[in-house]
């Protein structure tokens, strides 16, 4: 993990959720955010999602909000089973 200090605005960018719906980085304007690269093809990823889905759950209170990004390509229903 990189930890930036101070923290650094990394500027808004349209996401598309696991659902097809639209977004927008800003919503997570002034939570702590800890962005995730991932691919369906990384054996590691397999361990750490669900450990990154822990972290979330444990520190919801101080605000942390994980955002898991897929870096594969094509067709996105290959990540939702992958994540199911």
């Amino acid at each position: 993990y990189r930890i930036v200090r101070p923290a650094r605005d990394v500027g808004d960018f349209p996401m598309t959720g696991l659902d097809g719906a639209a977004s927008r980085f800003s919503r997570f304007r002034g939570k702590l955010v800890l962005m995730n690269f991932w691919a369906t093809w990384c054996p590691a990823c397999r361990e750490e999602l669900p450990a990154l889905d822990r972290l979330q759950n444990a520190m919801v209170r101080e605000g942390l909000q994980v955002v898991a990004v897929s870096v594969d390509r094509g067709d996105r229903r290959g990540v939702e089973r992958y994540v199911r």
